[in-house]
């Protein structure tokens, strides 16, 4: 005769224990399935800003420099960043006004360098791209660095000597 592995009698696990089970079960897929869509979120809030910029001066005009945007990320709309301008006599400060589409001058030096950023480029006004460009007026024989400033913190630097 052969024999049964299936058991005949009642007893089985707890109710306590199979609660327990239960919910220790449920808390570990809720932790899995956070965890998985959290990954699709952007993660990148409050923290670090990394971005580059490069400068040249204008090929067919040796009064204007140039600036040109490189990737920021997370990715960064005009209006949080600040455009400084330093040639060693003073230093000028750009940001980006909403309502012209235009950077404005912040700051009393801007006498100081003479620079001015007469024309931005943006492919898109909300954000920057990279590839964007901005212009702004040298002077023959200054060295000009151009710091781009996220939430008081200097993301990218670039240095054009006119």
């Amino acid at each position: 005769m052969k024999k049964s592995w299936i058991r005949k009698d009642d007893k089985g696990v707890s109710p306590v224990i199979a609660t327990i089970l239960m919910v220790a079960i449920t808390v570990v897929l809720a932790a899995v399935l956070y965890l998985m869509v959290s990954n699709f979120t952007d993660s990148d809030q409050g923290g670090v800003v990394t971005g580059s910029i490069s400068t040249e001066k204008d090929p067919n005009d040796s009064g204007v420099g140039k600036i040109r945007f490189g990737t920021f990320n997370p990715s960064q709309k005009p209006v949080d960043l600040t455009i400084n301008i330093e040639n060693g006599t003073g230093i000028s400060r750009y940001t980006y006004d909403t309502a012209s589409e235009a950077w404005t001058v912040v700051g009393a030096d801007n006498a100081n360098t003479g620079a001015s950023l007469p024309f931005v480029y943006l492919s898109d006004v909300t954000r920057i791209n990279s590839g964007d460009t901005a212009t702004f007026k040298i002077g023959s024989g200054f060295s000009y660095t151009v710091r781009i400033v996220i939430g008081g913190n200097e993301v990218a630097t670039s240095t054009l000597n006119a």
